[in-house]
């Protein structure tokens, strides 16, 4: 299955225009934003957006390929790399910068900047997700043998080209997209409300651990895939924080010890997918429902801190 570039780049294209055009939404809301203003931030969000998405996400894979790269010379190692070969987190978290620097360049504070483009940032990781569906096996899974699904649960890949032989790969990517608009109605609905983009976030993290695992196409150390790290470390990072936030509270830190517990069964698990023969669908059954009860104790320890400060 070939990769169709043209439809990649139209899908992004129009992701992008949608994110802007809630990010202008999202701006218009702020009180005594004009139309102008508005507009001029979500313009400037967009471009600084994809000018930062792509330096860090260069430099994120730099990072990753060290000793590759400086065998390789990094001029000639960047000028090797395809998209695939790039974190998409990485992008995601110069993504971020942009918008960031672009409230600061309209004398915005950051944080609410970030909060009220929230959804818009969830809808753009949504589309990108969808997008993937054209760059061929990129952002699918393995399923066993004879399996059939339909779309959008898993993609018909017809290598003879009659319909002779065609093999069935799960859509990870649907689901992540899925998932990532789901986060988007959840951002939506809290629209500027403190905390809504870190909450955004955690919650599109927390269930790319999930999906990372099911991918067949990961950036990884061995058998450590990054991009699962990096997601599990942000969802960990931000129980730590609400715990410090959380002076006086009991038990404070419990979700980030469970968060720490979680890890250690992922890891486990994750084991036992590659070395053992244990039924798959019973691991993913219990990694599934682990970070479940981590988005439950997220979710308590934020109205925990909420209701503390009224």
């Amino acid at each position: 299955m070939e990769n169709n570039t043209t439809a990649y780049s139209l899908m992004m294209a129009g992701g992008l225009l949608g994110c802007g055009l809630l990010a202008y939404a999202g701006a218009r809301e702020r009180p005594g934003a004009s139309s102008g203003k508005a507009a001029a931030l979500a313009v400037l969000e967009i471009l600084l957006g994809v000018l930062c998405a792509a330096v860090c996400a260069m430099a994120a894979i730099l990072l990753i390929r060290f000793q590759t790269a400086a065998a390789m010379g990094i001029g000639n190692f960047i000028a090797g790399l395809t998209l695939e070969d790039l974190p998409f987190f990485g992008a995601v978290g110069g993504f971020t910068l942009g918008v960031y620097l672009a409230g600061k360049c309209m004398k915005l504070p950051g944080a609410d900047t970030l909060n009220r483009f929230a959804a818009a940032g969830a809808f753009l990781i949504a589309m990108a997700r969808f997008a993937e569906g054209f760059l061929g096996l990129f952002g699918t899974g393995e399923l066993p043998e004879e399996t059939v699904l339909p779309f959008p649960l898993a993609v018909a890949i017809d290598f003879s080209g009659d319909g002779s032989y065609v093999e069935y790969y799960l859509a990870v990517f649907m689901f992540e997209g899925i998932a990532a608009l789901a986060a988007m109605v959840f951002a939506l609905r809290k629209k500027a409300a403190p905390d809504t983009f870190i909450r955004t976030l955690f919650y599109i993290c927390l269930a790319q651990v999930f999906f990372e695992s099911l991918r067949t196409t990961s950036i990884a150390w061995l058998f450590v895939k990054v991009e699962q790290l990096a997601c599990f470390l942000y969802a960990e990072a931000v129980l730590v924080w609400y715990g410090e936030r959380g002076k006086g509270l009991k038990n404070r830190f419990l979700p980030a010890a469970a968060g720490l517990a979680v890890c250690a069964l992922i890891v486990a698990e994750e084991f036992a997918l590659d070395k053992t023969d244990l039924p798959h669908w019973l691991i993913y059954i219990c990694m599934g429902l682990e970070l479940v009860l981590l988005g439950v104790l997220e979710h308590r320890a934020h109205q925990r801190l909420t209701a503390a400060k009224q």
